[in-house]
């Protein structure tokens, strides 16, 4: 993830924090998928998670069928 705040953009101090966020929620959405299947909720599960260094742009979430 980039900062875009003029005094801070790339600096590693405010880079590894958001990094840090993002790899916590992606982890929190693969558990919840993981869950499902294990309490039988739906037939099988699978998350693929991939990171990339861009601006912020949006959320997207992918939820097949849907």
């Amino acid at each position: 993830m980039r900062v875009l705040v003029d005094s801070l953009y790339d600096d590693p101090r405010t880079q590894e924090p958001c990094w840090a966020v993002g790899r916590q929620l992606a982890g929190g959405i693969k558990h919840s998928v993981e869950v499902l299947a294990e309490v039988g909720l739906v037939q099988s599960a699978t998350v693929d998670i991939r990171f990339f260094q861009a601006s912020v742009l949006f959320k997207l979430y992918i939820i097949n069928g849907v």
